[in-house]
């Protein structure tokens, strides 16, 4: 039986100046069963696609100051032709004096090996949901599990 199994553990980086805090809480693990797989000899066209709160972020600051959070991945095992997306599904919630940017659903961001900004705002913001999906899915891609680390990290400004 063919399977391919997929793991996406969660770390986070924290840049720390004046005590700002970034947690995850989630991770994601998918299998495709050989089943999938409707005729010997054909490519399927098949994304994987998480809950929409797989993970839960929370960003804490001492102050009301301006964040930025960025995000990339680190292959532990991966094939190149698998291509991992992310977006956020919510804003979570935010204390008075607090803004994310953008609002609401973003549009999905491919994630790369090099940092990019994935949403910013300001002052602190709790259960803030994230989605994930996996594309490029084949049956050329040798069946074996395939592990990629999500690292966030959080910037004042």
């Amino acid at each position: 039986m063919r399977m391919i199994l997929f793991s996406i553990p969660l770390f986070l980086s924290v840049i720390c100046i004046k005590a700002q805090t970034i947690n995850a809480t989630g991770s994601w693990s998918v299998s495709v069963p050989s089943n999938t797989i409707s005729e010997p000899g054909n490519d399927y066209d098949m994304s994987l696609t998480s809950m929409a709160n797989q993970t839960m972020l929370d960003i804490t600051m001492a102050t009301t100051i301006s964040w930025r959070v960025d995000v990339h991945k680190q292959d532990s095992f991966w094939n190149a032709f698998l291509t991992l997306w992310i977006h956020k599904t919510g804003d979570g919630m935010g204390t008075s004096e607090s803004s994310i940017l953008p609002i609401g659903l973003t549009p999905y961001l491919q994630v790369s090996n090099l940092g990019q900004l994935f949403f910013a705002g300001t002052s602190n913001h709790a259960n803030i949901p994230i989605q994930y999906e996996i594309r490029g899915l084949s049956v050329l891609i040798p069946a074996s599990t395939y592990e990629t680390v999500i690292i966030y990290t959080i910037t004042e400004y």
